[in-house]
């Protein structure tokens, strides 16, 4: 299947109204409406959307590894997926308990068990229309497949590289 390559590296970009784009060492194809729009790591991102929109902490919290990192706001990390739970109450708090987050295209390399997703997030918050933080932002996680074959966030970065503009 890899073609005669002994590490392929996929790299899949989902578009919000369906298609996406592979590249596999260098050979790609572009297909629009096919089973990427469905990809299991962007059904999980979302799945882990709906239950922060719902507030259901204890399903958002299944959605990490045990000793993931959330950033929480640029210069605030927070591991381990119990603080983390508490941390998205807190964030929930802080935008009034209206949160909407929701994802636009994706970008998914992968690498075995290990997949880098650049994400556009968008956090909108009819309750706190004055936050600090903005409402668009380029995402970067780090997903890791556990023994059942579950991708799990390992590292949860919303503000991407914006935090190095905010970095000492």
């Amino acid at each position: 299947m890899n073609g005669g390559f002994s590490n392929v590296y996929l790299i899949y970009k989902t578009r919000p109204r369906g298609g996406f784009f592979v590249s596999a060492s260098g050979v790609s194809l572009n297909t629009y409406g096919g089973p990427m729009t469905n990809h299991e790591l962007k059904q999980e991102i979302l799945a882990a959307d709906s239950a922060i929109n719902r507030k259901d902490f204890d399903a958002v919290s299944k959605f990490y590894t045990q000793d993931a990192t959330l950033v929480m706001r640029p210069g605030l990390l927070v591991s381990g997926r119990h603080h983390i739970r508490e941390a998205h109450r807190r964030i929930s708090d802080y935008f009034n308990g209206s949160l909407d987050v929701s994802q636009g295209e994706m970008l998914i390399i992968e690498a075995g068990d290990i997949a880098l997703v650049i994400a556009e997030t968008f956090v909108k918050s009819p309750g706190k229309p004055d936050s600090e933080y903005p409402a668009e932002r380029n995402a970067i996680y780090v997903y890791v497949k556990d023994d059942q074959g579950k991708w799990l966030c390992a590292i949860d970065n919303s503000y991407g590289v914006e935090l190095l503009q905010n970095h000492p």
